[in-house]
């Protein structure tokens, strides 16, 4: 039982280390149905910032009933099925811009050493437009990371447009798992550093409630190789 144990065998994303950004991003499939398991969960709260997508928020909900210690948090309203929540460490992020369209959601944070896009796709929205806003939104001379559920799958619509046109950017697809219980690869994690200095690990689990995909980016001061 030890060799499984969490609290005994602690994963690099349970521990502290400096150096590191700690991005969070899942599907919480209703934010109000699940925010007290959320605010709860030891593992998200080792994130320097959380996306929840899919939150089902309405635009009279109250801000202040989702509140987590430690975060201020940015709420992207559009009703049943779709929305973003972003929860944040202040002083070490900054929100900058947010995109809220029928179809769409996009919100996007700044830290020093990068740029944070995350996204919320509906499957009947046009992915075309998903790609013009990403593209107005990302500075080629910043590092970028790009997380969130695109409502398509990754390996089986490659050759898109919208699929080609990030990797056209020289992004990095770092999910390669499926995130479906279809076994689709519908969450995506574009990644571009035009540095060659900053590692990015994906950590997994297989608890649905909680995390789809975590994110933790190693500062490198060797020599840039990326694994």
């Amino acid at each position: 039982m030890d060799r499984v144990s969490i609290n005994n065998n602690p994963s690099p994303w349970m521990n502290e280390t400096k150096n590191a950004l700690k991005i969070l991003s899942l599907n919480c499939a209703g934010l109000q149905a699940h925010f007290r398991d959320i605010e709860t969960e030891d593992r998200l709260k080792k994130a320097d910032i959380v996306h929840l997508v899919e939150t089902s928020l309405m635009n009279d909900d109250d801000n202040d009933a989702f509140k987590m210690a430690g975060y201020k948090h940015k709420l992207i309203k559009n009703g049943k099925g779709k929305g973003i929540a972003t929860y944040y460490i202040d002083g070490k992020l900054q929100h900058i811009e947010d995109i809220n369209e029928n179809k769409l959601q996009i919100t996007k944070f700044r830290h020093d050493s990068m740029d944070i896009i995350n996204v919320y796709r509906s499957q009947s929205g046009h992915s075309l437009e998903l790609l013009d806003h990403l593209k107005r939104l990302i500075n080629l001379g910043r590092t970028t990371m790009i997380t969130g559920d695109f409502n398509i799958c990754f390996n089986e619509n490659f050759n898109s447009r919208m699929v080609q046109g990030l990797l056209h950017l020289e992004f990095d697809q770092l999910m390669h798992e499926p995130t479906h219980i279809q076994g689709r690869h519908i969450d995506h994690a574009y990644f571009r550093d035009p540095s060659n200095k900053i590692k990015p690990i994906i950590f997994r689990t297989l608890q649905p409630i909680l995390l789809r995909s975590r994110c933790n980016l190693h500062n490198d001061s060797g020599d840039g190789t990326r694994n």
